[in-house]
Order: structure tokens, then C-alpha cells, then sequence
């Protein structure tokens, strides 16, 4: 019995040596935390004058993708300039930020330069394998997701992107549950703007719409000075009917 004992605590003092070990060879939340307090630090300071084609250029290479950076690329010299002189324009950018443009239509600022857009998207989810397909509830059961996008192009380049999504189940009649949704940032080649996503929000059960919403700001970050460019409010929708849509409205 004593010899079992020792066994079992040189055994357990082993598993405590290796997990302690292995604890702290893995990054923290703090650590992950700290590196992205950071990298934002890095990025301020490498913009704290302003946006120039030597720092932007910089910027691109460290952080974009091969797609990208070939885009960029294509432009002419002259458009390069153009490009980064309208991200340098904090009043322009707020009126593009701001523009209202219809589902699947354009409309265009600094004498075509700039692209104010929306596209929209309705695709199905395959239903659960585990319904009983003999059921009628169960072959009536619809699952959608609408995803909704919100862009700016500069000289064809997609220089900011929003995207905003939700999941819901319908029967043709009425929304039976909403699922899931989600309002982020996926693209955004302006190093000094700055968006975040506050309030979301969805909604519909027991109606014909599934909704989602969230409140979106949008700031400048130069020589340490944050103003808010612009705020609103995002939303997306899909019917029992299948039709999707979205919306930008900004706050006045």
C-alpha cells in the first residue's frame, strides 16, 4: 500500500510540473489583449501625421492580402494619390460613410471617384437531417439567411465594407424562430477609420419578418484626435415570403 501511495504522488507531482508547463507556454487573454493594444498603438503611430503613399503602402504590404495588394497596384500612380487623398479627407469620407443608396444600386461622389453601394443575398439552409422528411411541419420548414452588404469603392478599389446577417425559420405563414445574426467590419483599407457595433438585436418570431439591427459609429483616429465621422443605425431583413433586404440609416 505505501508503495502505491508514493507511485501515485511522484505521478501527481509529474501532471502538476507538465501542466504548469504547458500553462505557460500558451498566450493569456491579457497577453492577446495587450498585442492587440499594441499592434493598435503601432498603427497609430505610424499614421499619427496623416496617410502618405510611403506609409500606406507599408501598411498594405504588412497587412493585406496577395488580392489586394495586386488591386492597389493596378492603379496608376495618379490614382494611388487620389485614393489616398480621399482617405485623407475626413469630410468627404463622412458624406460617403453617410450617402443612402437603394438595395443593389450605386450612387457616386468626387466626380465618379467614389462608389456608395449595396448588394443583398437570400440563400437556404438545409433543413436538419434529423427531421422526419414524412412529416408535413417538417417539409414546410424554410431556413434562411439574408445577408446584407454595404461598400465603397475608391478608383474601383473596395475601401470599406460592412456586412450585417441573420438566420431564421419560417413554415410560409410566420417566422418561427430567429436564429442567429451578426454585424461586422469585413473590409476596411482605411487604417486611420475606426468602426464599432453596439445594441444588436433580433426579432420577428411570430411575424412575416426577421429582423436584425445594431448601431454602427465610425471615427477617425489622427494626432491622437478621435471625432466621430459617423453614426447609424443597420438593419436586415427576410420574409416568409424569401425576400431579403437592408438598410443603413444614419443618425442626424
Amino acid at each position: 500500500m505505501k508503495l502505491k501511495h508514493n507511485v501515485s504522488k511522484k505521478t501527481l507531482s509529474l501532471l502538476i510540473v507538465g501542466a504548469s508547463i504547458f500553462a505557460s507556454s500558451l498566450p493569456s487573454f491579457a497577453d492577446s489583449y495587450q498585442q492587440s493594444l499594441s499592434e493598435q498603438k503601432n498603427i497609430e503611430y505610424n499614421f499619427k501625421t496623416g496617410i502618405t503613399k510611403s506609409n500606406y503602402e507599408n501598411w498594405l504590404a504588412q497587412t493585406q492580402s496577395k488580392e489586394t495588394l495586386d488591386e492597389y497596384n493596378s492603379l496608376s500612380e495618379q490614382d494611388k494619390d487620389l485614393l489616398i487623398s480621399y482617405l485623407s479627407d475626413i469630410n468627404l469620407m463622412s458624406l460617403a460613410l453617410t450617402t443612402n443608396v437603394a438595395p443593389n444600386q450605386t450612387k457616386t461622389l468626387a466626380n465618379g471617384n467614389i462608389e456608395i453601394g449595396m448588394t443583398e443575398d437570400i440563400e437556404v439552409i438545409p433543413n436538419d437531417n434529423s427531421l422526419d422528411l414524412n412529416d408535413f411541419q417538417s417539409k414546410a420548414t424554410q431556413n434562411r439567411r439574408v445577408t446584407y452588404s454595404r461598400y465603397i469603392h475608391i478608383k474601383g478599389v473596395k475601401i470599406l465594407q460592412t456586412t450585417s446577417w441573420v438566420t431564421y425559420t419560417h413554415n410560409g405563414k410566420t417566422v418561427t424562430s430567429v436564429n442567429d445574426r451578426n454585424h461586422f467590419t469585413s473590409i476596411n483599407l482605411n487604417p486611420v477609420l475606426r468602426t464599432s457595433y453596439s445594441g444588436m438585436t433580433k426579432g420577428g418570431k411570430g411575424s412575416t419578418t426577421a429582423y436584425s439591427t445594431a448601431d454602427l459609429s465610425f471615427t477617425y483616429i489622427i494626432e491622437g484626435y478621435g471625432p466621430t465621422l459617423a453614426s447609424g443605425r443597420l438593419r436586415v431583413n427576410g420574409t416568409v415570403k424569401n425576400v431579403g433586404s437592408g438598410s443603413y440609416t444614419p443618425y442626424k
